[in-house]
């Protein structure tokens, strides 16, 4: 995505799951979901990747995209081939797993917080609700409750937008480590077995 824009990706573990997915977002919106494959073209020839369903109106816009993807059954085998049928399925774990590093200092995301203009929030509350999550009124905005994480979208018809604060939990830190910067405008503070990373 450009500079500015936030990209919010969704993980079925199970390309059948598409279709449900595809469903849901048409009725939510009133109008029909786009689904569209993905190859990875770092290769010769480009090997399919994954499959993505999206809405042109949660899209096509500056400030917030939303997706569902699923990898494709032959990704990883060809991504991973010295490893069993087994762990070369479809699901996230399977392709994050190589890469998982225990001691890592942040561990998972656990909530989003994301200003953008009212109507695109409305859109994209539809499509979570569509798809299991619960609403929660939020002081100038809404609270969108999925599996293990929360999404929260402050309705915002003027600038500045986009990511705010992003919720994490954490590995152990010594009681003296508080803060991290990353640039100039970026900290990550550090709580017991959390981490909130802002944004100025």
């Amino acid at each position: 995505e450009p500079i500015g824009k936030v990209g919010i990706a969704l993980g079925a573990d199970e390309l059948q799951l598409m279709d449900e997915v595809k469903q849901a977002w048409s009725e939510a919106l009133g109008e029909q979901a786009e689904r569209h494959r993905i190859e990875w073209k770092r290769s010769n020839p480009p090997v399919p990747w994954y499959d993505v369903i999206q809405d042109p109106r949660t899209a096509e816009n500056p400030n917030v995209v939303l997706w569902t993807a699923a990898y494709l059954p032959e990704f990883l085998p060809w991504l991973y081939p010295k490893r069993s049928a087994r762990d070369n399925g479809t699901a996230r774990a399977d392709f994050l797993a190589p890469q998982f590093k225990q001691g890592r200092l942040l561990r998972d995301v656990t909530g989003l917080t994301i200003a953008l203009p009212a109507n695109l929030a409305e859109q994209i509350t539809k499509q979570l609700r569509a798809l299991g999550y619960s609403q929660l009124d939020a002081k100038g905005g809404v609270t969108l409750q999925g599996p293990e994480w929360t999404l929260t979208l402050l309705e915002s018809d003027e600038r500045p937008r986009g990511l705010l604060p992003i919720d994490m939990t954490s590995t152990p830190r010594p009681a003296d480590f508080r803060e991290l910067s990353i640039g100039p405008r970026s900290r990550i503070t550090f709580h017991e077995g959390r981490a909130t990373w802002s944004f100025e």
